[in-house]
């Protein structure tokens, strides 16, 4: 038995080894989660009807990417988040929106800055496009009852600056949405994260 069990460990610290020379000669694709909180508001009020006033509203994120390293600097990553967000409007005409639940898919094309031994600083850019999932109004939750796809899609920018630390990921972003006459036009999104990566 004692045989086996050191056979098992020598096997593992030999994968373990060539896993690390791998490493150091090839750049590793990585997959990462993450999750955090967000600040949304819009940068352009006045192209709703009625003037409606808006403030910063709280919300909350969680999502899951891969990246794909090119070389030891640069990277490719697609991402897919849920989130829930609020734009805590301040006077409400009735076809307005107070919460959403969305769906968005990034894609963000990265360059890293080594710092420390597995440290590093990991700035990205691209594009994304989101779709709505859900949301409330004054008239209760149907925000997406009877809409034409065109009122729950959205398109924009994301950019994010992560501090890798080994496995672990601190992140910060930001969106900012382009396409307008929906639900979340001119919406722009700050975020701060906790992620790990595999």
């Amino acid at each position: 038995m004692m045989k086996k069990l050191f056979a098992v460990l020598f096997v593992m610290l030999a994968c373990v080894s060539v896993h690390a020379q791998e490493s150091d000669s090839k750049p590793r694709n990585a997959f990462e989660v993450q999750g955090g909180l967000t600040l949304s508001s819009r940068y352009n009020s006045r192209s709703c009807p009625g003037f409606v006033e808006y403030g910063v509203g709280v919300g909350a994120y969680a999502g899951a990417g891969y990246e794909i390293r090119f070389t030891p600097k640069w990277s490719i990553m697609p991402k897919v988040e849920f989130a829930y967000g609020s734009n805590c409007a301040k006077k409400m005409p009735t076809d307005q929106w107070y919460s959403l639940y969305t769906f968005s898919v990034p894609v963000l094309v990265n360059y890293r800055v080594p710092l420390l031994d597995n440290w590093a600083l990991r700035f990205g850019v691209g594009p994304y496009g989101e779709y709505i999932l859900g949301g409330r109004t004054q008239k209760g939750w149907n925000i997406v009852k009877n809409q034409g796809f065109e009122m729950r899609v959205t398109a924009g920018v994301k950019a994010e600056v992560a501090f890798e630390m080994g496995c672990l990921v601190l992140g910060l972003g930001y969106k900012c949405s382009f396409l307008d006459n929906n639900y979340i036009s001119d919406m722009q999104t700050f975020s701060l994260g906790v992620g790990y990566r595999f």
